[in-house]
């Protein structure tokens, strides 16, 4: 069945919206340079990114300005509004959406695409960077949890294959960005997403819905998963949602996405009517976003869901956002309260200030402390992290350049410090002002950054981060790439030492990290020939490549009772190699035999055969198998070979009434053996 998307019955608002879409209104850009200072248009933001903004302002004003006003919670009369279907504007702004069947709910209207400039706080970015299973918590479908959603019409080709996982990678993104802000307050004051989980991982389910023509309009989105069984704006219900609608907004290619919100209400407490089941998240398949999910959409319209902005809040706009700069929630909306100001935060983060709807630890008396807080204790649908280390490690110290060339940054810092211990460091870097990027993560105390622009000063950041997920807060430095390139070769490797596992059958070894002015990238691990009388040939057998001061190789590829000769090297990004440093390798051959068979007994004995029991034996490298005598005569008869696993077996064809000598031997992969005592057993 194919439905016809509703088209405006309001000329008024036809008018009003193709005049606004056609204004040249100036919206403020975050200035790319000093704190404070603003700009009307900023070269790092693309232009589609701004006439998509100015055009979902201009949908929604028309939407605000021509809808007739609510009578209570119900409406006089609805109108048809693009993207987002049948609406009225509430007393508090909003727009409420009416269900075929009565039923209403309220939205903030459409977002468009956050501008691309925007530089989020390099410790969060890390997090989001780098998020994981981890970073959610898998709660029972009982509990208050969210549902991730595929979504397309019936005339669009499924991609569910492929948008599952990455829908899965982004609600990670989500939950890290939100615990990082929230430890960023109070370091025991995580908070997690609650999913329905299959498998441990995000429940993703697929939904078609009703054929669409140019783009879908978010009141028949709701209406046909409503049909299909889904919870709508339910205050019984512990499932929301959060959706990739495979297809872009009727309202133009340039929308992000929408949800719903009650920012009417603040009530600090559950009753808040942001605490309510059945409500949704959506993000459009917008033009230029790569036709995939992306968390920075989704966090702005999950963080809708549960509250925010409040009418009531300090730097309210009036319309669901707020007025301070690069805030996650806020921008220019035309609101009745909207006095944007671009300054007030320098990077994204959830909340400017925290004092709007965001802060986990709000001071005793403030706006949060008394009115709704999405990251306070009624927020059902933000968990506390799962019990554990809550902590997260001190910023690293002693950040420093360590030297440049024309494609590199070398920089160090000493360690970090952790209640439990640091396992590793997340290295971002931007152009002055620019957005941030995770360049490498690591587990030394050490980085080379690459590649980079000649003569171009950057700022990198250094986070630490401990086994539980947690990332402390960045150590930030200028540092400037040079135009020549790097000629100077890394410090040899010292201290190499070299311990043999027969056991393990493995030769180790380990030396101290080499020096170098930009950064050591790798290690190379070289097997030289031995000649006569000590001499060496430069001939490399086998070398092996590794970022770490520590290497293993299986000592079956050596001989045991010979002497090898290895060469260790340090290489840095521009290929210059250190003076070698050599370790030799003496493979010692095992000659120690295993410990005898015990208490070697036989049972069961019948006219034709005896079961034979023993005790394991042990080995310093490992007991190969055993083997099994049987006395013929004068002679021991081997009758068989087993593996070392196998310490009980039956000996069969034997003849009534007579008597038989057994015994068992051990043996070891070097062939040293060892046997048992001789047991004498009667058939019956």
């Amino acid at each position: 069945m194919e439905v016809v998307l509703p088209q405006p019955r309001n000329i008024a608002v036809i008018a009003s919206l193709v005049a606004l879409c056609c204004a040249a209104i100036a919206i403020p850009v975050a200035a790319q340079g000093n704190a404070g200072t603003t700009e009307t248009a900023a070269p790092l933001v693309p232009q589609e990114l701004l006439d998509a903004r100015e055009h979902v302002d201009a949908v929604n004003t028309a939407a605000l300005e021509t809808a007739p006003p609510a009578a209570g919670n119900r409406c006089d009369e609805t109108i048809e509004v693009a993207g987002i279907g049948s609406a009225c504007r509430t007393p508090s702004g909003l727009l409420r959406v009416e269900q075929p069947d009565g039923s209403t709910s309220t939205i903030h209207g459409l977002d468009a695409v956050p501008l691309g400039a925007a530089a989020y706080a390099p410790g969060p970015q890390a997090r989001a960077n780098n998020a994981g299973p981890a970073d959610i918590d898998c709660v029972a479908d009982t509990a208050f949890h969210y549902t991730l959603v595929y979504a397309r019409p019936a005339n669009v080709t499924s991609r569910f294959a492929t948008i599952a996982p990455k829908l899965r990678t982004e609600a990670y993104k989500i939950s890290a960005f939100i615990d990082a802000e929230s430890q960023s307050v109070d370091p025991k004051a995580g908070r997690h997403l609650p999913f329905a989980c299959d498998g441990g991982a995000p429940r993703v389910l697929n939904a078609q819905l009703a054929t669409a023509g140019a783009g879908v309009v978010f009141e028949d989105v709701v209406n046909d998963l409503k049909a299909q069984g889904y919870a709508f704006n339910s205050a019984n219900s512990s499932e929301r949602y959060l959706l990739y609608v495979d297809a872009p907004s009727a309202a133009g290619a340039g929308v992000a996405g929408t949800g719903h919100v009650s920012n009417n209400d603040d009530r600090p407490d559950e009753l808040n009517m942001n605490n309510k089941g059945g409500l949704y998240a959506m993000q459009y398949n917008y033009a230029n976003g790569g036709d995939a999910p992306h968390w920075e959409v989704m966090v702005h319209e999950l963080s809708h869901t549960m509250g925010a902005v409040a009418d009531s809040a300090p730097h309210a706009s009036g319309y669901g956002h707020c007025n301070d700069g690069l805030d996650v929630m806020c921008y220019a909306d035309g609101g009745p309260t909207s006095r944007y100001g671009e300054s007030s935060c320098s990077t994204k983060v959830l909340d400017c200030n925290r004092d709007d709807y965001f802060n986990p630890a709000p001071a005793p008396g403030s706006y949060l402390a008394n009115h709704w807080n999405m990251a306070g204790a009624a927020n059902r649908w933000l968990v506390p992290r799962s019990a554990g280390d809550q902590v997260p490690p001190i910023a690293p110290t002693g950040l420093t350049q360590t030297g440049a060339s024309n494609t590199a940054l070398g920089v160090s810092w000493t360690p970090a410090s952790d209640n439990v211990g640091v396992t590793g460091y997340d290295v971002a870097i931007r152009t002055a002002g620019g957005a941030w990027r995770t360049a490498l993560t690591t587990a030394r105390r050490t980085a080379t950054i690459m590649p980079l622009n000649a003569s171009t000063t950057y700022e990198v950041s250094v986070t630490a981060r401990d086994a539980a997920g947690n990332v402390g807060p960045a150590a930030v430095i200028t540092g400037t790439t040079n135009d020549r390139p790097d000629s100077t070769p890394p410090s040899a490797p010292t201290n190499v030492a070299v311990r043999t596992d027969l056991k393990a059958r493995t030769v180790t070894f380990t030396w101290n990290e080499s020096t170098d002015d930009i950064g050591v990238a790798s290690y190379e691990v070289h097997r030289l020939d031995l000649v006569k009388k000590g001499s060496t040939k430069r001939a490399v057998r086998g070398a092996v490549r590794t970022v770490e001061t520590t290497y293993a190789l299986r000592s079956t590829s050596l001989k045991p009772g010979t002497a090898y000769l290895y060469e260790i090297v340090a290489r840095d990004p521009a290929g210059n190699t250190s003076r070698g440093t050599k370790k030799t390798v003496a493979i010692r051959q095992d000659k120690l035999r295993p410990t005898a068979p015990g208490r070697l007994r036989g049972s069961a004995a019948t006219s034709s055969s005896v079961q034979l029991t023993w005790n394991p034996s042990s080995d310093n490298v490992g007991v190969k198998g055993y083997r099994i005598y049987q006395k013929s005569g004068r002679a021991w008869v081997r009758i068989g070979t087993f593996k070392p696993s196998v310490t009980s077996l039956r000996v069969n064809r034997l003849r009534a009434h007579s008597s038989y000598a057994f015994h068992v031997e051990a043996f070891d992969a070097a062939g040293n053996a060892r046997p048992s005592r001789t047991l004498t057993v009667r058939t019956r």
